[in-house]
């Protein structure tokens, strides 16, 4: 969205972009350890235009069917579920707790960066930067993490190759100098 709003002049796409690239480095910032899940799911917004934290329309988000034997009051076993299942507000479900070192929200950040000239995404990227390395950091590397709602991950011993060839390289790129590859010049 980014390039597509640099390139053809959309400037209204380009706050899309922002927006969304906000959007998942709030999932870093949403969890125990500040990294990313692999897959959740959140509370849409109303409107892209305009988008306000709602209590009462995540909790009805949230909804699911509590077993009738329960003794807990609905607003009870609300509670529980987002303790138990370490739902943050705005996140409604988890599926997939674990992080593999994925590059596509630094690549967007990165992007960003260079686009706007704003070190509001270098300052995002630093954080997401330290909160990986806190995570993942090994002897020899780094490894994915079993469940990012956790203070103290599982490392499961998996370091696939686009931790280097991407996620490495964007954060990278975006604390080097601006002329070192030209977005005017290379596609990456």
């Amino acid at each position: 969205m980014a390039l597509g709003a640099k390139l053809f002049g959309r400037h209204g796409d380009l706050s899309v972009a922002e927006k969304l690239t906000d959007g998942c480095v709030y999932a870093y910032e949403a969890t125990a350890t500040g990294v990313m899940p692999e897959e959740y799911f959140t509370v849409p917004c109303p409107s892209i235009d305009h988008c306000i934290w709602n209590e009462t329309l995540w909790r009805e988000k949230l909804q699911s069917t509590q077993p009738s034997t329960s003794r807990l009051s609905h607003d009870e076993y609300m509670d529980a579920k987002i303790r138990d299942e370490r739902l943050t507000p705005g996140l409604t479900e988890i599926r997939r707790r674990s992080y593999i070192l994925r590059p596509e929200t630094i690549e967007s950040v990165f992007y960003l960066y260079r686009i706007t000239g704003n070190e509001r995404w270098r300052e995002k990227g630093w954080k997401m930067f330290q909160a990986i390395e806190a995570a993942t950091h090994t002897r020899f590397g780094n490894s994915a993490i079993d469940d990012v709602t956790v203070a103290s991950p599982k490392k499961t011993d998996v370091m696939q190759s686009f931790w280097t060839a991407e996620t490495l390289k964007y954060f990278w790129l975006l604390f080097s100098h601006e002329d070192v590859v030209s977005l005017d010049d290379y596609v990456l």
